[in-house]
This record gives structure tokens, C-alpha cells and sequence, in this order.
């Protein structure tokens, strides 16, 4: 009987560290006008919105800016479509001059150019890309409408002329325990059953 007992207790034990450790997924938001191009299809003045659903445990420090890069971010422009970003890309959060957005590689595969960005903004002071925050803005831009850039996605390259109004915001949601915890846990009361029946019998 105290070995059941024991593992039951280990079992709670187990769901109870699942939920502490359990990761929070985040969803990043950039929405603002811009004018450019996509696939060849040129749009302006479009509502524009890039979104990244990420992991809250995949934010690193790169030297003062924060990253997230886990996933593909997709875009959506107004009369034009959706589509996903097909080279690296994510969201990054200058520390030191309170700039958040997005940025990548473009097709020549280049160092990081930045796509979108909320130029400074105070609210972003202390921020670190793990918690919500927001709608923050719209702000100024920064982006690369300055040069002919052209960004792989899923439907052909995209390149901005012109981008103005951003508004920068994360959402988050609480994490669950992965399956494969879950079914450690079931594991160990079906043995505990299990143990409990072979008990009766011999007792």
C-alpha cells in the first residue's frame, strides 16, 4: 500500500512540474499601410499584417537585441493574399533604442535586413519579447523601402516602397503539459492499479 501510495505521488509530482515548466506560446503582430510588391503584384496603401506564432522558450539574447526565430512568419495584404516568409525571419527587440519588429534575410541571403520595425517607442523599455504587450503605436517605420530588397515567400518576392503607421503587439497563452508527459502520467497509474490488484490477491 505505500508503494502505491508513493507512486501516486510521484505521478502528481511529475503533471505538477509538466505545468511549471510547460513553455507559453506567443503570437507577434505587426499590422501597418505599406506599398510595394508581391509576386509581382503590386499593392498601395494596403493593410499589411506580418505575424510570427513562436514559443516564449525560443527568445534568446543576441548581444542587446532579443530574437525570436522559431517558426515562419506569414504576411497579410489587404486585395493581395497571404503568404510565408520562406528564408529566415522573426521578431527582434532592440533593448538599447526601444525598437521592435521584424526582420530577415532577403534573397541573396545577406546579413539581417530589417522588414518593419516600430521606430522608438518607450513602452518597449525593460520589454523582452516573453510577455504580451500592446498594441503599441502606430509609430514611424523602419524599413527597407530604400533599396530593392526582394524577401522570398511562398508566393514570390516582396518588397516594400513605402510603409508607414505600425502597431507592434504580442499575445500569450498559457502553456500545457506535452503529450508525452501526459501519457508518463497515465502510465503511472495504470501501473499503480496494476500494483494495487497483485497486493489484494496475495494479501
Amino acid at each position: 500500500m505505500r508503494l502505491l501510495s508513493q507512486l501516486l505521488w510521484a505521478s502528481a509530482f511529475l503533471v505538477a512540474g509538466s505545468f511549471s515548466a510547460a513553455a507559453v506560446p506567443i503570437t507577434y503582430t505587426e499590422e501597418f499601410t505599406a506599398s510595394g510588391s508581391l509576386g509581382g503584384t503590386a499593392f498601395s496603401d494596403a493593410d499589411v499584417t506580418i505575424t510570427l506564432v513562436g514559443d516564449t522558450t525560443n527568445v534568446f539574447d543576441d548581444s542587446g537585441v532579443f530574437r525570436n526565430t522559431t517558426g515562419s512568419p506569414t504576411i497579410n495584404i489587404s486585395g493581395v493574399g497571404t503568404a510565408t516568409f520562406t528564408d529566415n525571419a522573426g521578431v527582434f527587440l532592440n533593448a538599447t533604442s526601444a525598437i521592435a519588429g521584424f526582420d530577415g534575410e532577403d534573397t541573396n541571403h545577406l546579413s539581417h535586413i530589417i522588414i518593419i520595425a516600430n521606430t522608438a517607442d518607450a513602452a518597449f523599455n525593460g520589454y523582452d519579447l516573453t510577455t504580451a504587450i500592446g498594441p503599441i503605436g502606430p509609430d514611424g517605420t523602419i524599413c527597407n523601402c530604400a533599396f530593392v530588397v526582394l524577401f522570398n515567400t511562398s508566393d514570390g518576392g516582396l518588397s516594400f516602397s513605402a510603409t508607414s503607421d505600425v502597431v507592434f503587439t504580442a499575445t500569450t497563452a498559457e502553456g500545457v503539459p506535452e503529450p508525452i508527459t501526459l501519457s508518463l502520467f497515465g502510465a503511472g497509474l495504470a501501473g499503480a492499479v496494476a500494483l494495487r490488484r497483485r497486493w489484494r490477491k496475495s494479501a
